[in-house]
């Protein structure tokens, strides 16, 4: 069994620009490198490959990309193929996944490795969108893989939303590498210079067969429209030695009323639409991955009630059947109506939350939108459910509106956060993962019921036999993408000790945690807590940065926090350029104080 690896040349996202009359990322002229989290997945599989067994890279991308493909073949890859078509211009996530599943056809039925997302996207849909095009499902975010001695089962351990789970997988099957898997593996000079004389394969889109309508920008399903600079100006001021009481009480002032959008207790929602016509239903998954209420899909709701009064939202629950208070919840948010879907089992896989929206779907064919929080799982429900019907996906969308045509239009951060961009898609229903700005309505509804329907369903049993699981994501570190106040710690928070002695004093103001890949690697706090190029990134209201120094790699997971301030021993920190916000001095004395008495 061959082993066929996807890599990506990722660009400087901040070398990019949009061609508005093209409508389209220009990508020329910016420096590319490998995707950290692919270079990843070619480690695990030279690492799982045995004799006999060949590795195949595979790219998508430009000519120019291929200098840094080359060099794959000095750590160990057999074959390198480079699908480069000027055809491919403006394909979207859904075109690539088609071109990419037909590659892997051609090259015929084996293990097929990729990371689970790209530093110049961060969405993290590909793999799901090209899974239901090749096999059943997928696993993502592994964090190790184990091959049996017959070589065709694997026993991987993946991340989860709330901590890890280990499942065992038969070949062919796809799966998608996180950041903690493995680190990469370097050619040396010898094998550099040996590598450059091998040759790429090149690969258009005549040899897989497609047509220049098929791909590229007129066989997407999405489209960009607009993109515009959305980066929070930020002029930063350090304040040190006797003006250090100034800058706190100006840091406590933003404390006490963060800035960004709130919603007070009790305001009534628009008037929703009086026809409450089909093709203007809006239906969102409520269900987390374990059957439960996922919190993110109140504000969710909230907020497709507030953003587009002219539609309307319809929660959809796949899973045991909501608590009474449950759907109280689902109401007061913004629900307009229900759709449960209750198959058995106790926890709810990606693919069975996938099978059950589109059940929902097929229920309620003249929807408009398909919404799902945007949360680890939520990203992979949504690249399955585009790929199985050939919808146009958008993710991490933070705003929408009713455009003059009446398409809905979807506003997402873009170029690593600096701007804005607006997509439509010229499918329905769009598929949508949705990143709230706000928290959920909490308007006086008690007593009121919510209208369900339920929904037959029997989901199919999942080829993925679970092994176990376990939680790692503790209450007292807090949800960063709920929290109002998001605390980011480096190495100068000292160690685990000053990590836990934190702890409770975040949790009691409602503040989340987050950490640089240094103090993740150093097991301080666990890794779905990373920020930066290589973890998530966070746009809480205010962030607090503790001990960083401010490199590059950690600041650009903070770049769309609406204000920041940094706590630094060094009045000179880096960081303090990065910031609206500066505190030079101890952090064990000044955090105290601009964080004053408890509540």
């Amino acid at each position: 069994m061959d082993l066929t690896v996807l890599v990506k040349a990722t660009p400087d996202r901040d070398a990019l620009r949009f061609d508005p009359q093209e409508r389209t990322v220009v990508r020329v002229g910016a420096t590319a490198f490998l995707n950290p989290f692919d270079q990843r997945a070619l480690r695990v599989a030279l690492d799982l490959r045995r004799p006999g067994e060949r590795v195949h890279l595979v790219s998508m991308g430009p000519p120019e990309v291929a200098p840094l493909l080359v060099e794959a073949y000095a750590i160990g890859v057999d074959r390198v193929i480079l699908i480069s078509d000027d055809a491919l211009i403006g394909s979207d996530a859904l075109v690539t996944a088609r071109v990419l599943a037909r590659t892997v056809q051609r090259l015929g039925r084996s293990l097929v490795l990729m990371g689970d997302r790209s530093t110049d996207g961060e969405s993290g849909i590909l793999p799901g969108a090209l899974a239901p095009l090749l096999w059943a499902a997928p696993i993502v975010r592994a964090r190790s893989i184990a091959r049996s001695e017959s070589g065709f089962e694997f026993d991987v351990t993946a991340d989860t939303e709330d901590g890890w789970a280990r499942y065992r997988v038969t070949a062919p099957c796809l799966i998608a590498v996180g950041e903690k898997i493995a680190k990469p593996r370097k050619g040396t000079p010898a094998e550099l210079a040996a590598a450059a004389t091998r040759p790429i394969e090149r690969w258009t889109i005549a040899d897989l067969g497609f047509r220049p309508r098929e791909v590229g920008r007129s066989g997407s399903q999405t489209t960009l429209v607009e993109v515009a600079s959305d980066a929070p100006l930020r002029i930063p001021r350090t304040y040190s030695g006797p003006t250090l009481v100034e800058g706190i009480r100006e840091g406590r002032k933003w404390i006490d009323a963060p800035a960004g959008p709130t919603t007070p207790e009790g305001v009534s929602f628009p008037a929703r639409a009086t026809d409450e016509s089909p093709d203007r239903e809006v239906l969102v998954l409520a269900s987390g991955s374990d059957g439960s209420l996922d919190p993110l899909a109140l504000p969710v709701l909230s907020e497709i009630r507030r953003r587009i009064p002219d539609h309307w939202p319809s929660a959809v629950w796949v899973g045991p059947h909501p608590s009474s208070e449950d759907a109280e919840r689902l109401l007061r948010a913004g629900a307009v109506r229900g759709y449960g879907l209750h198959g058995p089992g106790e926890r709810i896989l990606s693919v069975v939350a996938t099978l059950g929206l589109e059940r929902a779907m097929d229920r309620r064919p003249h929807a408009a939108a398909v919404l799902i929080p945007s949360t680890l799982a939520g990203r992979e429900i949504a690249g399955r459910l585009a790929g199985r019907r050939a919808l146009g996906i958008v993710t991490d969308v933070e705003d929408c509106h009713s455009g003059p045509a009446g398409q809905l239009v979807w506003t997402k951060p873009s170029f690593g956060g600096a701007h804005r961009a607006s997509v439509v898609t010229r499918s329905r229903p769009s598929i949508v993962t949705f990143r709230p700005r706000r928290s959920a309505h909490a308007g006086p509804l008690a007593g009121v019921s919510l209208d369900w329907i339920d929904i037959p369903f029997e989901p199919p049993a999942t080829p993925l036999q679970k092994l176990g699981d376990g939680i790692e994501r503790l209450p007292e570190f807090g949800r960063p993408d709920l929290a109002r106040v998001v605390v980011g710690l480096g190495m100068g928070i000292g160690g685990p000790e000053q990590v836990r002695a934190l702890l409770p004093t975040l949790a009691a103001r409602g503040m989340a945690l987050m950490a640089s890949r240094r103090v993740v690697d150093a097991g301080w706090v666990p890794p779905h807590l990373q920020v930066g190029l290589t973890g998530r990134s966070v746009a809480p209201p205010l962030g607090i940065l503790i001990g960083t120094s401010g490199r590059a790699n950690f600041m650009v997971g903070w770049r769309r926090a609406h204000r920041l301030i940094a706590i630094n021993h060094d009045p000179g920190a880096a960081v303090f350029r990065s910031v609206d916000l500066g505190l030079a001095g101890p952090w064990e004395e000044i955090l105290p104080a601009l964080l004053g008495p408890g509540p």
